[in-house]
């Protein structure tokens, strides 16, 4: 990276949004935020996965929803050559919801200027846990890669709480059919972009390790446009993080949000952050929130009253408005298991330098697992991650995913007023799957030449950094079968916040899965009038 540029790049944004900033600080001290309220039947708090799929729904049963999202609704721009979302390097003030310092997954660090941008990221003591802030949610800035847990994970974190047969003859079909994910077609995957793939399956294979193709949520069409030069490069080029800037990266506001609408059924209000949730008297919920600028100000207050409440906020926001209101007492009914099972997908970010050039452009998404399913320490899956850099670095940046039966979810949320949202997160945590990496890296290091870590970028592997955050409202102990929250009535949770821990996949598919099942349980026994 250019650090000069960089630098001209931070200090012209900062003089924009200093300007900005000034100019919508003058007018709040005319204009005090107005405050609004609304009743509605359904609201739901989230866009993500679960948010979208139980939007969906309630939209199709004929329920007027609201949704409140906190993050921007990033709408195509029909001007060809203009980029809707940031580009990876160097990221600018679109990248990240309002932070200083864009930090993707991958360490990548840059200077920027607080905004509304698509990617966030909170750190707690021993973990930073990322998530989507946008319309759509973790669909704009995940990677595409939609697969299914293995079943005997399945059985394992919902045991005796869900019929996995029929989860995955129904819902994940569903799920699927819905994101409409395929395999990368090879034409492409033989295309020179896709060359470190193409050499971590050689070297897997080499090594006695089974790989599969991924499964992604992608218009290869579009790719293909890209490889032949009739449109700008997105994919190509490794953009996906911030969003991608053609369309080729197929998102919930295409395959669940857009039909939602349509339905005349749901009213989708962003740049809406929750601030609190709690019950009135007559059983109903009331949620209050404040709606923002793209730099922060707050322009007006809503308070919204709601028959129906389904959060959808990520595991991090959800798990927040949930212990603020125990806290607080305004839910002190909630049982002793919210907060609890916090875990990071057993995930595990590391690199190999080998003798083979990998080509300076890596393109998304990714296309292929590697899965080490007899390794001593447990069941690992290891995908084959783009490192777009703009050099040959002679490296395979890996994705691990591990599952730990014992103990899938290690971590512990709690709120307090002074402190907020706290993670008790044990300091041996990550010993299992980062020992489960090293060992399978090993072994490919042994059979095909190379060494462990990528100098100066990636140095040691590392499981602090997750974007796969689950747990804190486990399904069938904080709530029942179908995400009720124990303790009250219509009140729902939808997202990641159920799975306890790791599912040894990407979770996108299997929260989407786990939303169109309980939403359809739902409507039939809670919405009645609607099913």
């Amino acid at each position: 990276m250019n650090n000069n540029k960089s630098r001209r790049q931070f200090l012209k944004l900062s003089a924009i949004g200093a300007a900005v900033g000034a100019s919508q600080a003058s007018a709040m001290s005319v204009l005090r935020p107005q405050i609004s309220h609304r009743n509605v039947k359904a609201l739901v708090i989230g866009s993500g996965f679960g948010g979208a799929v139980s939007g969906l729904r309630l939209a199709e049963a004929g329920v007027q929803t609201l949704m409140l999202e906190r993050g921007q609704w990033w709408k195509p721009d029909p001007r060809p050559l203009h980029n809707i979302f940031s580009a990876n390097i160097p990221a600018d003030h679109r990248s990240s919801w309002f932070k200083n310092i864009a930090s993707p997954p991958v360490r990548i660090d840059t200077p920027i200027i607080k905004y509304a941008g698509v990617l966030d990221y909170a750190d707690f003591d021993g973990l930073r846990m990322y998530q989507g802030a946008a319309v759509g949610g973790g669909s704009i800035v995940y990677g595409g890669v939609t697969v299914r847990s293995p079943s005997h994970v399945l059985q394992s974190i919902f045991a005796g709480v869900v019929d996995t047969d029929e989860f995955e003859s129904k819902y994940y079909p569903l799920a699927e059919a819905m994101i409409g994910a395929s395999e990368i077609p090879d034409d492409i995957y033989q295309s020179d972009y896709y060359r470190y793939a193409r050499i971590f399956t050689d070297h897997a294979h080499k090594a006695g390790y089974e790989t599969r193709k991924t499964s992604c949520a992608y218009d290869f069409d579009i790719i293909r446009q890209e490889l032949n030069g009739e449109i700008k490069k997105s994919a190509l080029i490794g953009e996906t993080i911030y969003g991608n800037n053609n369309g080729c990266k197929k998102t919930l506001v295409q395959s669940y949000l857009q039909p939602a609408l349509d339905t005349g059924n749901l009213e989708i209000s962003p740049l809406t952050e929750v601030e609190r949730i709690s019950m009135n008297d007559d059983g109903t919920y009331r949620v209050q929130a404040k709606i923002i600028s793209p730099w922060g100000w707050v322009q007006s207050y809503l308070t919204i009253d709601c028959e129906h409440l389904f959060l959808g906020a990520g595991t991090v926001g959800t798990n927040k408005l949930l212990l603020k209101a125990k806290s607080t007492g305004d839910l002190p009914n909630l049982n002793e298991y919210v907060g609890s099972n916090i875990g990071n997908n057993g995930g595990v970010t590391w690199a190999r330098t080998i003798p083979e050039a990998t080509g300076p452009n890596q393109a998304a998404p990714l296309n292929v697992t590697l899965e080490d399913f007899n390794n001593p320490y447990g069941p690992l899956s290891i995908e084959c991650a783009y490192f777009p850099t703009g050099i040959d670095t002679h490296s395979l940046v890996q994705l691990g995913v591990f599952f730990d039966e014992t103990n899938p979810g290690p971590g512990t949320f709690s709120y307090s007023e002074d402190k907020g949202l706290s993670l008790s997160w044990p300091s041996d945590a990550n010993d299992k799957s980062i020992a489960a990496h090293r060992h399978a890296v090993d072994h490919l290091n042994e059979v095909n030449g190379g060494f462990s870590g990528v100098p100066i970028l990636i140095s040691e592997p590392s499981g602090s950094r997750t974007a796969h955050p689950l747990g804190g409202a486990p399904l069938g102990l904080a709530t029942d079968a179908y995400g009720r929250l124990h303790g009250y009535n219509n009140l729902y949770v939808m997202d990641g916040t159920l799975i306890p821990g790791s599912c040894l996949a990407n979770p996108s598919l299997t929260i989407t899965a786990l939303a169109e099942r309980n939403i359809e349980a739902i409507l039939k026994t809670n919405l009645t009038q609607y099913s």
